[in-house]
């Protein structure tokens, strides 16, 4: 049985302490601003190179993927992985972040951004 948006909420909030303050907040108990809440998290700890919370980070999210409900495989691509950046620019290097993502995450997230692409009319 798959995993329900309650059972990835609790989870994140179990395996992220550090973010438990933000994730209790009653105005975020909805799946898709909990996991804007992780999304904020780790595009910070790319930012900062920091791998030990990016491999936390990416591991949830390829549970939550593969286990989740459609709800929560939704929530992941919209909330999640569509608003990471990987860009590199002249003051901090980011690429390096999408090669620790799983190959299931990083599938999602070229299919995300192609779907984003044609949505906008711009090239891949």
């Amino acid at each position: 049985m798959a995993l329900s948006e309650a059972e990835i909420c609790a989870q994140l909030r179990e395996v992220f302490p550090e973010l438990r303050e933000d994730l209790n907040d009653e105005c975020f108990q909805a799946i898709h601003l909990q996991l804007s809440c992780l999304m904020r998290a780790t595009q910070a700890a790319i930012s900062d190179a920091d791998r030990k919370f990016l491999q936390r980070a990416f591991a949830f999210a390829d549970n939550s993927c593969r286990l989740g409900d459609p709800t929560v495989k939704n929530a992941i691509a919209v909330s999640f992985l569509e608003h990471l950046s990987f860009p590199d620019t002249k003051k901090r290097r980011r690429s390096w972040a999408f090669d620790m993502m799983t190959p299931l995450l990083q599938q999602e997230y070229r299919e995300v951004m192609a779907y984003l692409n044609a949505l906008h009319d711009r090239p891949s």
